[in-house]
């Protein structure tokens, strides 16, 4: 009888330790984008609903061509987590719609599976990988591409002059440009990042979701994102983390659903400064993030 007691605590133990001690928690809705090679498109918004259950996880996928939102396919998903990384696939097609346009051109929607690598910022985490087309499933051929999605792990405050929170919202006390031409440049203020990194600080996201909305507003602008440093490191250095942060600004665009088309991006390091770097305040504004318009 003790032995079998023995055995049944083990048993509720070890799957106790299963459930409960993963280190990720992907339950909720995650956004972004997905690319493939080649296609009648080759970027989709993407959505993902997950649940999870220890290292199990079940849910839906979701896809929509970015500029014809009425194109859309979702599918049912099952996959694993084995340590830092996420692996699924799709199971079938939920509901899909294509319209006679391109019925020619597009057969079906592949299923896929793919390898996320997962990762953790302070206020959320990422899923970030391959995919690739599962082969025999009646569903036609897919190119294989590259997963971009996030989910958010708090919410966001900062502190007003009376040093209380208030929940950060879009009436940022700045003003873009009403018309503008090709060539003409303008700085986005308070995009911050974590010192010596590419990551971005969650007060730099009002400001980036004003200018995601006034590229909404104009849907035929591109630009060019430039990243700039202070006088930092060496040149090899500022030119390599100031490219990264203009990045690290496009793929927050992009997740907001902008075209990737529409957004090119540009390191110049410290080449081009704007104020002196003998003291904190001119480093600071030297520290930019600068658009031109492209057309």
């Amino acid at each position: 009888m003790k032995y079998i007691k023995f055995i049944f605590v083990t048993i509720v133990s070890v799957t106790y330790s299963m459930v409960f001690s993963q280190k990720w928690d992907l339950s909720g809705e995650w956004t972004g984008y997905v690319t493939q090679q080649q296609g009648v498109r080759n970027i989709y918004y993407c959505k993902l609903n997950l649940e999870q259950f220890g290292n199990q996880i079940t849910g839906g996928s979701y896809f929509e061509f970015f500029d014809e939102k009425d194109i859309f396919v979702a599918f049912t998903l099952t996959g694993t987590i084995k340590d830092n990384e996420f692996n699924y696939q799709e199971i079938n097609v939920l509901n899909d719609y294509i319209p006679l346009k391109y019925s020619q051109s597009i057969t079906g929607w592949c299923i896929k599976k793919a390898k996320l690598k997962i990762t953790e910022t302070k206020d959320s985490l990422k899923l970030e990988g391959s995919w690739t087309g599962v082969p025999n499933t009646g569903q036609g051929y897919c190119y294989p591409g590259e997963f971009y999605v996030t989910k958010p792990k708090i919410k966001l405050y900062i502190n007003n002059q009376n040093n209380q929170q208030n929940v950060i919202n879009s009436d940022i006390p700045f003003e873009l440009p009403k018309e503008v031409n090709k060539g003409d440049k303008f700085i986005v203020p308070n995009i911050n990042f974590k010192p010596s990194t590419a990551e971005l600080l969650p007060d730099s996201y009002p400001y980036l979701d004003k200018l995601v909305g006034y590229l909404k507003s104009r849907p035929k602008l591109k630009i060019m994102i430039i990243g700039h440093t202070d006088v930092g490191k060496d040149d090899t250095y500022n030119q390599t983390l100031s490219k990264g942060r203009a990045d690290a600004v496009k793929s927050y665009i992009i997740n907001q659903k902008i075209h990737p088309s529409r957004i090119s991006t540009e390191g110049r390091g410290n080449k081009e400064p704007i104020a002196s770097n003998n003291s904190a305040e001119g480093r600071a504004k030297n520290r930019r993030v600068e658009i031109i318009i492209i057309e």
